[in-house]
């Protein structure tokens, strides 16, 4: 399940989710946003893993939030439906979602 900037690993019941970019202090994109909304629609969906847990890469940031950057390119936050990171908005997700918070969370 890795893609754009995420990277995940399954180990026994924990969904494992890394903010994989650590050059931009793991800031997300709007692919970055989607790719994490797949990550928990499927982590929603699937009766074997029991916990997600959400950490960044390095060890300056576990996330500086939208990337502004490629906000200021678009135009603006293009966020999915279940919000910031796949998951501010989500209210039927019935399984815990931890963060590992290594460095600034901004």
């Amino acid at each position: 399940m890795a893609s754009h900037h995420i990277d995940t690993r399954i180990d026994g019941t924990t969904l494992w989710v890394t903010i994989n970019q650590p050059e931009a202090m793991n800031a997300l994109d709007a692919t970055a946003h989607r790719d994490l909304e797949i990550i928990f629609d499927d982590y929603a969906g699937r009766h074997d893993l029991r916990v997600a847990v959400i950490t960044g890469a390095g060890e300056k940031a576990f996330c500086a939030g939208s990337d502004l950057k490629a906000r200021e390119t678009a135009g603006g936050d293009d966020l999915p439906d279940t919000g910031f990171a796949g998951i501010t908005g989500r209210f039927d997700l019935h399984k815990p979602v931890i963060a590992a918070v290594n460095g600034h969370a901004i």
